[in-house]
């Protein structure tokens, strides 16, 4: 759907500028493709020409290119390079004030007389308690939950309650936070986590929303446990 739009509107400014030479289908296309490509290269910080990027792609297979592949793989490997110690450097300056911001944010919220706070850093929040007698899942089991992750600004970042589709994985592939979190939980019980960012996703954040050092909040609904079956056959 969103292909035949950006197809429409592009026939539909023939005559203007560049637009004009897009007399067929396979043009259109062609033009979406390449704004896709500009757009991905953007989101991604690469600040190239794209002029220059688009006579690479015209030349390439079809006249003799300024570069061999050896050339453009060690000009592309030491942009990469430059684009590493870039990122890193940026993260070092984010993570540093989220980690300030965070800690903050954890010093405070522990403070309340409902969130009970852990050793390890980890902080909770009783909202809804289930059947007191149902067993709390170990690293090795199963579970399925309903969640929601926010940063502590409110901003959500993920919801499964929005996609209406709950998530089940084994408890010892996930963060840490819910690691610890979860094992204090029973089937039925919803708790919010308050994960500091040594527990979550650390220094090099999640990507997207989910900066370095970023302390999340997570609301999270147990609703069964399957302990891991082990094989017999399987030593």
């Amino acid at each position: 759907m969103k292909l035949k739009l950006m197809i429409s509107l592009g026939l539909l400014l023939v005559g203007n500028g560049l637009y004009a030479q897009l007399a067929t289908f396979e043009d259109s296309v062609a033009y979406a493709y390449g704004n896709m490509i500009g757009s991905d290269l953007k989101s991604k910080g690469v600040n190239l020409k794209l002029e220059i990027v688009a006579k690479g792609i015209s030349e390439s297979g079809t006249t003799t290119p300024l570069f061999d592949d050896n050339k453009a793989k060690e000009l592309l490997g030491r942009y990469q390079q430059v684009m590493m110690a870039k990122m890193q450097a940026e993260q070092a300056v984010s993570g540093g004030k989220n980690l300030e911001v965070s800690n903050k944010f954890m010093a405070e919220n522990k403070k309340k007389p409902n969130v009970v706070s852990l050793p390890s850093g980890l902080q909770y929040e009783v909202i809804k308690k289930g059947d007191p007698k149902g067993i709390s899942p170990t690293l090795s089991d199963e579970v399925t939950v309903n969640y929601e992750g926010s940063l502590i600004s409110g901003k959500v970042f993920d919801s499964s309650y929005e996609r209406n589709e709950p998530i089940t994985f084994e408890l010892g592939g996930v963060i840490k936070g819910w690691q610890e979190g979860l094992q204090h939980m029973k089937p039925g019980d919803t708790f919010i986590l308050y994960v500091p960012s040594e527990l979550g996703y650390g220094e090099r954040g999640a990507g997207g929303s989910i900066g370095p050092n970023e302390a999340l909040i997570f609301k999270v609904e147990l609703l069964s446990v399957k302990a891991k079956t082990i094989d017999p056959a399987v030593k």
